[in-house]
């Protein structure tokens, strides 16, 4: 890797950092706090973050690869498909080869190349059974990927990725917390030292007792279940908070410029 550190990252609302709030609006997530660890260990990062929410593995295949590629990233991660699985849009083969193409386009490039396996969701929403075997499917062909070059990280085979205390409201994104140790889990994967992503939260789970779960549907399962109903993405019209590379140079995600 050269002295000059450069991360793109591609995906959808999981990596544009969705309920990891900044404070002032907006959002922080994983991505950003990657590259904060990695300023630690580089000095600075120049960072750039492509993801959009809603976005098919197709998707962002066709509207952030080139823009990727473009950067000239020495370190990229690719985090898709989520979007396919829960919209039963597209056969999980077809994403996988999406995202297949994507990493040999990175790789080809010089670039690192980073994913994750996908946890099972329906072992925190139990609405979410019919979609355990698309999901089994895509991680099976995600750690795969290694074979290739790619660094994996098998997020999916945590117990600590079930543990509800790292998951938003929605039930469908990780919170601040879950966001840190998801960077956490990857800046291990890169060997940067000190990773606590793995280490157990004391105490009891969280538990969603009926009152909570109605107050779910009705703040977020309606809503969901509406625009798939007018076949409108969360994302639509919205663009890429980060195309452009910043200057991250510390682990706190407010020391970026």
């Amino acid at each position: 890797m050269s002295d000059q550190v450069r991360y793109v990252a591609l995906g959808d609302s999981s990596t544009e950092g969705l309920c990891d709030p900044d404070g002032q609006g907006g959002w922080i997530g994983w991505s950003q706090r990657l590259a904060g660890r990695l300023a630690e260990t580089h000095g600075e990062v120049e960072w750039a973050n492509l993801a959009v929410r809603g976005r098919t593995s197709r998707e962002v295949l066709v509207g952030q690869l080139a823009p990727a590629v473009a950067l000239r990233p020495t370190i990229a991660t690719v985090f898709a498909g989520m979007n396919d699985l829960l919209r039963f849009i597209r056969p999980v083969d077809a994403v996988l080869d999406d995202l297949a193409t994507m990493h040999r386009t990175l790789l080809a490039t010089g670039s690192t190349v980073v994913t994750l396996t996908v946890p099972d969701l329906t072992r925190v929403v139990t609405l979410a059974r019919p979609l355990r075997g698309r999901v089994l499917a895509l991680n099976e062909g995600i750690r795969g990927f290694a074979d290739d070059g790619v660094v994996v990280v098998d997020l999916a085979d945590s117990a600590l990725a079930y543990d509800t205390r790292l998951w938003a409201e929605d039930r469908l994104h990780a919170n601040a917390e879950g966001h840190r140790r998801i960077a956490e889990a990857m800046a291990a994967a890169l060997d940067l030292p000190a990773s606590d992503w793995d280490v157990p939260i004391d105490g009891p789970h969280v538990t969603w007792g009926r009152a909570a779960n109605r107050e779910w549907r009705r703040t977020h399962l309606v809503p969901w279940l509406g625009r798939r109903l007018r076949r409108t993405s969360s994302g639509h019209g919205l663009e890429p908070r980060h195309p452009e590379p910043i200057v991250v140079t510390g682990s706190d995600p407010d020391r970026s410029s």
